[in-house]
C-alpha cells in the first residue's frame, strides 16, 4: 500500500442559451510507490505515478456530448506488479496504464 496519494477534482457548468449547458470537469491523481512484497531490499516496486483527465461538453434536457481526454500526461507506469513473491524474479508481472485516450461519449435521456 502507498504511504501517499492525493486526487483533486473539479466540476463546472454554464448556462448556453435558453436550452444547453457548457460542461467541463477534469482531475489529477497520484498514486505513491508501494513495494510488491515486505521485503523493503526487494526492488520490485509498482505505483509513484500521476496522471489526469480533462472533459468539455455540451449538454441539452435530454442529451450530452462530451469530449474528453483520460491519462492526460500519457503517464507510463505498473499500476499493479501482482507476481507470486517466491519465484520472484522470474514470474513477475505488470499492469501498465492506459494510453491517453481521446474519445467522444454521446449519451441520449429519453422523458
Amino acid at each position: 500500500m502507498p504511504r501517499a496519494s492525493a486526487n483533486v477534482g473539479f466540476s463546472w457548468r454554464r448556462p448556453l442559451g435558453e436550452r444547453l449547458h457548457l460542461l467541463a470537469d477534469g482531475g489529477l491523481s497520484y498514486i505513491g510507490a508501494s513495494r510488491l512484497t515486505f521485503d523493503g531490499r526487494q526492488q520490485y516496486r509498482m505505483g509513484d505515478y500521476g496522471t489526469g483527465r480533462l472533459a468539455f461538453g455540451v449538454e441539452a434536457s435530454a442529451w450530452t456530448a462530451t469530449v474528453f481526454v483520460d491519462n492526460l500526461f500519457d503517464t507510463e507506469a505498473n499500476t499493479f506488479a501482482y507476481s507470486d513473491p517466491f519465484r520472484l524474479p522470474d514470474a513477475q508481472a505488470i499492469t501498465p496504464l492506459r494510453p491517453r485516450t481521446i474519445g467522444v461519449t454521446l449519451r441520449w435521456m429519453p422523458r
